[in-house]
């Protein structure tokens, strides 16, 4: 297994990003220990196990 993270696709790419700033808005709201995954995910239509994906 390599230590580089797979290559994404542009839409990829685009979808990481709506996650982390998500994330960021929930952290930036309700604290890093507060913020569950499903408050990261609501709103984004990714299935929870796409996201661990």
């Amino acid at each position: 297994m390599s230590g580089s993270p797979p290559m994404l696709s542009p839409r990829g790419r685009q979808r990481r990003d709506q996650i982390l700033r998500k994330a960021t808005k929930e952290f930036a709201e309700r604290g890093y220990h507060a913020t569950a995954i499903s408050h990261i995910l609501d709103g984004l239509n990714i299935a929870r196990g796409t996201f661990y994906q």
